[in-house]
């Protein structure tokens, strides 16, 4: 298994995210992560025990004009 395996499962997530609000009726919510644009930055950690884990930083960008919500 590839140390990066949660890597591509990021985006996913965020697409289940917001289907998830979307059938709640949470529309501020959905549409925050609608709008918010996603940056992963790997390998900012490492753990070295037990075989070793890589930790990742995740970083949401939301517009500006969405901040209230």
């Amino acid at each position: 298994m590839s140390e990066f395996a949660l890597i591509p499962k990021i985006l996913p997530a965020f697409r289940r995210l917001r289907g998830h609000y979307d059938r709640k009726g949470e529309n501020d919510l959905r549409d925050l992560i609608e709008a918010g644009r996603v940056y992963i930055e790997e390998e900012t950690e490492f753990d070295g025990w037990n075989g070793g884990t890589y930790g990742h930083d995740v970083f949401v960008f939301v517009p500006e004009e969405m901040m209230a919500l």
